[in-house]
C-alpha cells in the first residue's frame, strides 16, 4: 500500500507533468471499484504516498514552502474526484488525508550533486528493502495488505465471485444516478476491457516511436522538427485508439430488457472518453519531459553561439551597440527554436499551449548581458575601446506669468491678473521687440502690510 510519485521541482505547478492528474484518475477508479465490489474492510486502509522531488534546490524554495505548495495543489486535484455515487462517501469533498499519508523525499540534482543524490537514493532503497533499517517502511506489517499462502485460493475465489456478480453503475439515461444495470454487467465489463487493451496498445506504440527521440535527448542533442513530428505522432496514436475503441462501443449486449443497450452504451462511451483522456495525459507527460530537457540544451546552444560571435567581433567605437545586437539575435534565436519545440497538432497544441520557458529565457538573457558587459570592459582595459565622453543634456522650462508679484508689464498698462491675454503675430517677431523701461513700484507697494483697522 505504498505509492511512489516522482516529480521534478520545475514540474510542480503543472497538474499533468507532476502526475497529479494520473493520480486523480487512479483514485477515481479505486473508489468506483470499492463501490461496485464489496471488498474486505482491510483493503480500504489508507495508502502511503511518497512524493520524490528531484532537482530540489533549497536556495530556490525551502522544504517547508515546497511541501505546503504541493499539498495545497494536491488537495485541489483531489477535490475533483467524483464521490456522489460512492456508498462510503459523505457527499463532501475528498481530501488527501482521506486516502493517503504523505511523505516527501527531496533529491538534489543528479548532475550537480551526484554524491548527495546517490546517498538519498540508497537511503530510500534501504527503507523499502532492508528490514534492519531504523526507518523501515514496512516495519511490523505497516503499509502491507498481504494474504497468507493458505488463504490465497479462497481470497482469489472471493474476488472472482465479486467481479462476476458486480453490478455496473451508470449515470444519465432513463435511470437515476447510481442505478444498476444488472444483467448487462458482463458484456459491459468486456467492452471496457477491450477499451483498456486499445489504450494500452496505443500507448505501447507511442513509447516505441519515441525511443529514438529519448536517445537523442539523453545524448544532449535537440530532436529535429520535434514540435511538428510529435504533434503528428499524438494525432496518429489517438486515431489508432479511437478506431480500436469504436469496435468495443458497438458490442451487443445479451440483456433483453428495454433500454439496456442505450444505457450501457453511455457507460462504455464514458469509459472510452476517460481512457482517451488518460492516454493524452500519458503522452503529454513523456513529451514534456523531453521538451524541458531540450529547452535547457537550447539555452546552452544559444549562449555558445553568442560567445562565438564575441570572439569574432571586431572592437570598434560601436562595440557596445554590436554587443547589444548580438544579445538580441541570440534571444530571437532561442525564442524561435523554443516555440518550435512545442508539439503542434489538433490535440497536442491544446496541452502544449501552457508550456512555458520564461525562466530559461530570463536566465539566458542574464548570462548574455553579463558576458557582453565583461567583453566591453575587457576592451576598455586593453585600450582597444575608448568611448567618447558624453555631453550632459540640460533642459529649461519657461512659462508666462501675466503679473508677477502683482506688477503689471509696462507694455500693457491696462492688463490685470484676471484679463485674457491675446498676442498678435507682430509681437512674435524679434525685430518688433523694443526695449522699454518698466516703472519701478514704490516702496510701500513692495512691502506687504496688512491693513490696520480704523480706530
Amino acid at each position: 500500500n505504498v505509492v511512489l510519485l516522482p516529480v521534478f521541482l520545475h514540474d510542480m505547478e503543472s497538474e499533468e507533468a507532476s502526475g497529479r492528474s494520473v493520480l486523480k484518475e487512479s483514485i477515481q477508479e479505486m473508489i468506483e471499484l470499492h463501490t461496485k465490489i464489496q471488498l474486505p474492510k482491510k483493503n480500504s486502509n489508507k495508502k502511503l504516498l511518497i512524493v520524490i522531488v528531484k532537482d530540489f534546490d533549497p536556495e530556490e524554495i525551502s522544504s517547508r514552502e515546497l511541501i505546503s505548495f504541493f499539498t495545497k495543489d494536491l488537495e485541489s486535484t483531489m477535490a475533483q474526484v467524483k464521490l456522489s455515487y460512492s456508498e462510503s462517501s459523505t457527499g463532501g469533498v475528498l481530501r488527501v488525508s482521506d486516502v493517503f499519508e504523505l511523505e516527501f523525499c527531496l533529491f538534489p540534482s543528479a548532475t550537480l550533486s551526484p554524491e548527495k543524490y546517490s546517498a538519498e537514493f540508497e537511503l530510500l532503497r534501504s527503507r523499502m528493502l532492508d528490514p534492519t533499517e531504523d526507518e523501515y517502511i514496512f516495519d511490523d506489517g505497516a503499509w502491507t495488505n498481504g494474504v497468507a499462502p493458505a488463504e490465497l485460493a479462497s481470497h482469489a475465489k472471493y474476488l472472482a465471485s465479486q467481479l462476476s456478480s458486480a453490478p455496473v453503475f451508470v449515470k444519465g439515461g432513463s435511470g437515476n444516478e447510481g442505478e444498476s444495470i444488472g444483467n448487462s454487467a458482463e458484456w459491459e465489463l468486456t467492452a471496457v476491457f477491450q477499451v483498456e487493451n486499445a489504450r494500452y496498445e496505443a500507448l505501447r506504440c507511442f513509447m516505441e516511436r519515441i525511443q529514438d527521440w529519448k536517445a537523442q535527448v539523453s545524448s544532449e542533442r535537440i530532436v529535429r522538427q520535434f514540435g511538428e513530428e510529435s504533434g503528428h505522432l499524438v494525432d496518429a496514436v489517438l486515431s489508432q485508439f479511437e478506431e480500436e475503441a469504436k469496435q468495443a462501443r458497438h458490442v451487443d449486449g445479451n440483456s433483453e430488457a428495454s433500454g439496456t443497450k442505450s444505457q450501457s452504451s453511455d457507460f462504455v462511451k464514458e469509459a472510452v472518453a476517460s481512457k482517451k483522456a488518460g492516454l493524452v495525459v500519458a503522452m503529454s507527460v513523456e513529451l514534456y519531459a523531453m521538451y524541458t530537457t531540450q529547452i535547457m540544451r537550447l539555452r546552452e546552444v544559444a549562449y555558445e553561439m553568442f560567445d562565438e560571435k564575441l570572439e569574432t567581433m571586431q572592437v570598434t567605437e560601436n562595440v557596445e551597440k554590436d554587443v547589444g545586437n548580438a544579445v538580441k539575435e541570440s534571444e530571437k534565436f532561442f525564442t524561435s527554436k523554443a516555440n518550435g519545440l512545442k508539439p503542434r497538432g489538433k490535440v497536442a497544441s491544446k496541452f502544449s499551449s501552457s508550456w512555458r520557458f520564461d525562466s530559461e529565457k530570463k536566465e539566458l538573457l542574464s548570462a548574455l548581458r553579463e558576458k557582453g558587459t565583461e567583453h566591453v570592459q575587457m576592451a576598455r582595459l586593453q585600450g582597444a575601446y575608448n568611448p567618447k565622453p558624453r555631453q550632459p543634456i540640460s533642459f529649461s522650462f519657461h512659462y508666462l506669468e501675466t503679473a508677477p508679484l502683482g506688477i503689471t508689464d509696462s507694455r500693457y498698462e491696462a492688463l490685470t491678473p484676471d484679463a485674457n491675454v491675446s498676442y498678435s503675430q507682430d509681437d512674435l517677431l524679434v525685430d518688433n521687440v523694443k526695449p522699454r523701461v518698466a516703472a519701478l513700484p514704490s516702496r510701500s507697494e513692495l512691502i506687504f502690510a496688512p491693513e490696520q483697522p480704523a480706530r
